[in-house]
């Protein structure tokens, strides 16, 4: 028998589970971007590897790992180097 308690986690589990799915499903990568499995890609960004996991927003970039917008950064930083 599942406590009440238990009831609500998974219930809490199950909708971080699809909302991790849905930003997956919406992902949509270019060519630039390589698919290592359904849940890592990877793209080079100003000559350095930038890895991400649409599931969880998080990626990495220059040793360090950060959560967001991964288009917004990319864009950012490439306007950053255009205009140095």
């Amino acid at each position: 028998m599942t406590s009440e308690m238990g009831e609500m986690f998974n219930a809490i589990r199950a909708r971080r589970k699809k909302e991790k799915e849905a930003r997956r499903d919406a992902f949509d990568p270019g060519p630039e971007w390589t698919r290592h499995c359904d849940t890592h890609y990877s793209r080079d960004l100003l000559g350095t590897r930038l890895d991400y996991w649409p599931g969880t927003t998080r990626f990495r970039w220059c040793g360090k790992s950060r959560h967001g917008d991964v288009m917004g950064f990319i864009k950012n930083r490439e306007k950053e180097a255009s205009a140095s």
